[in-house]
């Protein structure tokens, strides 16, 4: 007989778990998801505290929602064949660094006191494009660490990181 906590194939929910965070190469890949969910989260938050600073507007803020979210939602096709046609290791390499320097770059104009909305406005169209990129190659590459028997867990994981990225991001960037 069956607990309430085991699956068809007889085994643990967190017996499951052990078995993936035993793989090394998951492992990191996981922890580093978990990172990057934060800072996502993070960013959001900050973004949006940088343009009621910078305008005072929330028609401002909901304009560089936009002006992210467009290009997101439209690259993922695109994004998509990407992440199949080259390594994905490489596309996460060049997103997360394409990230990394819009995010420099805004951070430089605001401590030196000359970001204009039309910085954060340009940051959020290439933040939507580049995150479009990254999230298929991210969400893909789980199924080239783990075992097929061990798919569907790895990827409740991965998807886990991302959802508690957003809950634990606003709290650490100070919201």
């Amino acid at each position: 007989m069956q607990s309430s906590e085991t699956t068809g194939r007889g085994s643990t929910y967190w017996g499951r778990i052990s078995v993936i965070l035993r793989q090394p190469a998951l492992r990191w890949f996981w922890l580093g998801g978990s990172t990057q969910a934060v800072g996502q989260a993070t960013q959001f938050l900050v973004i949006g505290w940088l343009v009621l600073e910078t305008t005072g507007s929330s028609a401002q803020l909901g304009l560089v929602i936009f002006l992210y979210g467009v290009p997101n939602v439209s690259f993922l096709l695109v994004a998509g064949v990407l992440a199949d046609r080259f390594n994905r290791r490489h596309v996460l390499m060049v997103t997360q660094g394409g990230v990394f320097l819009l995010l420099s770059c805004l951070a430089l104009l605001t401590v030196s006191d000359i970001v204009a909305i039309w910085h954060i406005y340009t940051a959020a169209v290439f933040l939507g494009i580049v995150q479009s990129l990254n999230m298929p190659a991210r969400m893909t590459m789980v199924s080239d660490l783990v075992e097929p028997r061990s798919l569907l867990d790895a990827v409740a994981m991965q998807n886990a990181a991302v959802h508690a990225g957003r809950i634990v991001g606003p709290p650490v960037a100070g919201g």
